[in-house]
């Protein structure tokens, strides 16, 4: 499609969501519930990791502003 990223499967509100991660660092992350709100969602915690270790760097989120993401808080150890 001439777009220089990819589609990301990214469960955390349901299984079958995925974002757009795309090689400048930019991710688009629809329906993935912030990392805020997802203290007791562990599967939403484990994409916000694995989105941070494909190279996500500014998220914009279907709901509420567009950030950094580190200024998201990271998912802590369980």
């Amino acid at each position: 499609m001439g777009i220089a990223g990819e589609i990301v499967h990214t469960p955390g509100h349901s299984n079958h969501c995925v974002s757009l991660l795309l090689d400048d660092g930019s991710v688009f992350t629809g329906d993935l519930p912030p990392a805020a709100h997802a203290f007791d969602n562990p599967v939403a915690l484990a994409t916000w990791q694995r989105l941070r270790e494909r190279g996500a760097a500014v998220v914009y989120p279907a709901h509420g502003p567009i950030r950094p993401i580190d200024e998201l808080p990271a998912a802590q150890p369980q």
